[in-house]
């Protein structure tokens, strides 16, 4: 498995990349700050906290999802067809929306 880092290339630049199995430096990614570079890193070994986090919070809005159509058939019988449809695209909606 290559496993990414990144280096000071010269003042105010930082260089994503990799040793090959021989040894040489493989570039491949510049960045005009640590914080960026980090994160590429992160990206490319797999952890990227950001990814990870939005993935929770979208299955989290989908399992909202299932319960509330699970539970269409419970639901009081003021509740119609189209109120069961716009509760869906509002939770929907919540699930995809950008957190700040």
């Amino acid at each position: 498995m290559t496993t990414y880092v990144y280096m000071r290339s010269e003042p105010g630049l930082y260089t994503v990349g990799h040793y090959s199995p021989d040894g040489r430096w493989q570039p491949e990614s510049d960045h005009a700050s640590t914080e960026k570079a980090a994160r590429r890193v992160a990206t490319l070994n797999g952890h990227d906290s950001e990814l990870r986090a939005e993935n929770e919070r979208l299955r989290a809005g989908l399992t909202r999802i299932v319960r509330f159509i699970d539970n269409a058939g419970n639901r009081p019988p003021a509740m119609t067809d189209m109120d069961v449809i716009h509760n869906i695209h509002w939770l929907a909606s919540d699930a995809l929306a950008v957190q700040p």
